[in-house]
């Protein structure tokens, strides 16, 4: 991952295995990186290493918090068989360069695979994926049949503030998430069954089957800044469609 911050300056974050510099030392496991470089020159100014002794973390997604001028990092972090993965989120202060963490979801003994961040105009971070099954504590269960999507709202203090689930009643995968002017939020993914909410669009199913490898829609979705949805929107051809990233431009787009 890569974000330009100014014309003369490049943050990007990443995984890495082996010794590495920074703050923790690698642990024989899979840790993350995030390096400062000169845009102008292509030269490595900084890099700070991020990781546990006990799992194998992996850079998901980041993006630029500009109340606190800091990264806000999306891990995917498991133990070392590489399950009972679930989200974390490490944030990196631009004046140090440091990173720590700042959420991690409670572990239930299911799979969590995060897959977008972003931040609002006030500092809220906005985490979106797919889980097995239905998340303890969610404003809803919808989407929870053969693994839905789920949307946090946590705060700048790293609390989290809601958590909706979404999806259909069939197999889900998770792609990006947006959040506009206004606090809106948008997300993106693939169903294989019709989205349940307020749906519009096509609602075409793709090939017949279920479970890995079928056809299934492309889905947005909107939420407002409480978790309510707001609409649904679904769409697809005679094949399997996904939607893997999604960005806000302005106005209504």
């Amino acid at each position: 991952e890569v974000l330009v911050l100014r014309s003369d300056m490049l943050r990007a974050a990443g995984d890495m295995d082996g010794a590495g510099p920074g703050p923790l030392p690698a642990a024989g496991l899979t840790d993350v990186f995030v390096a400062k470089f000169d845009g102008a020159t292509g030269k490595q100014l900084s890099m700070q290493v991020y990781g546990s002794a006990t799992r194998s973390e992996s850079v998901i997604d980041m993006a630029y918090d500009k109340v606190a001028n800091r990264l806000v990092v999306l891990l995917n972090s498991g133990n070392t068989l590489g399950s009972g993965l679930s989200p974390d989120v490490i944030a990196v202060p631009l004046s140090t360069g440091i990173p720590a963490k700042l959420w991690s979801f409670i572990e239930d003994g299911q799979n969590k695979n995060p897959t977008g961040i972003t931040v609002d105009s006030a500092g809220e971070i906005y985490i979106h994926g797919r889980s097995q099954w239905a998340i303890s504590g969610a404003l809803s269960t919808t989407g929870t049949g053969g693994g839905g999507m789920y949307l946090y709202r946590v705060s700048s203090a790293g609390k989290t503030v809601w958590v909706q689930h979404w999806g259909s009643p069939a197999f889900d995968l998770s792609g990006g998430v947006a959040v506009d002017d206004l606090g809106q939020v948008y997300v993106t993914g693939y169903a294989q069954g019709v989205a349940e909410g307020t749906v519009t669009g096509t609602k075409y199913l793709g090939s017949n089957g279920s479970g890995w490898g079928y056809g299934g829609d492309l889905v947005v979705a909107a939420f407002t800044t409480a978790g309510a949805p707001k609409w649904i929107a679904q769409y697809g051809s005679a094949g399997g469609d996904t939607g893997n990233g999604i960005a806000y431009i302005g106005g209504k787009s």
